[in-house]
């Protein structure tokens, strides 16, 4: 009886050890797609924060023939945000995936931190993905169109100068381009938004990462 204790604690003693190994190699490739994740967000919020300096460059610079440089910076910067949609859903499976992973092998007190995080980066990534599907598929267009507003506002102020165009004429056309300018913004910033949110889960991700270590070496 006494052999069959010492061998049933041995057993014991090996198959927490076999958990724990499991443990922290799930810990570990959570760390790495939590990392990944960030590195994606950090590029892609730092090309969208070009994209708003140009839009905001141009709102200053509108009726001067700054503001279509500044449209054709922006068109150009926009092509660096790449496929929003596609990278956050595939970031949010790989992320989440590996929560669950690690949820199955820690205590109860653990698992409903790790099921806050996930549903703050479902929330996050959803709509930033929402947006980007958007914005993808209508900044390049609304671009377009305020580079062509910004075009018209150029040829009526040349009316103007030659007696041709009424003062009315040209704040009307000034309105109608920064009313354009303010749409494709406004939609930027919810992008940036968005991006700042899911940042802020993955570093939350993170931080608890590193208790969940300190728990698995005490």
């Amino acid at each position: 009886m006494f052999k069959l204790k010492i061998r049933l604690k041995h057993y014991r003693i090996i198959l927490n050890k076999k958990g724990e190994n499991m443990a922290e190699d799930v810990l570990e490739k959570t760390e790495k797609e939590v990392k990944r994740a960030e590195k994606w967000v950090a590029a892609e919020f730092a090309y969208m924060k070009k994209v708003k300096a140009d839009l905001d460059a141009f709102k200053k610079e509108i009726g001067t023939p700054e503001a279509r440089k500044d449209v054709r910076k922006a068109k150009r910067d926009f092509t660096w945000v790449g496929r929003g949609e596609y990278r956050a859903g595939r970031f949010e499976e790989n992320v989440i995936k590996s929560l669950d992973e690690l949820k199955d092998m820690v205590p109860e007190e653990f698992k409903a931190k790790i099921e806050g995080i996930e549903n703050d980066t479902k929330i996050a990534t959803a709509n930033l993905a929402k947006h980007s599907s958007r914005f993808a598929g209508e900044l390049r267009n609304k671009l377009n169109k305020l580079e062509a507003g910004e075009k018209a506002l150029e040829a009526i102020e040349d009316l103007q100068s030659k007696g041709k165009a009424k003062p009315a004429a040209v704040e009307a056309q000034k309105k109608k381009v920064q009313d354009r300018a303010d749409d494709v913004i406004s939609h930027v910033d919810d992008m940036l938004k968005w991006m700042t949110a899911l940042e802020v889960d993955l570093k939350n991700a993170e931080q608890f990462e590193a208790q969940i270590k300190a728990w698995l070496r005490s």
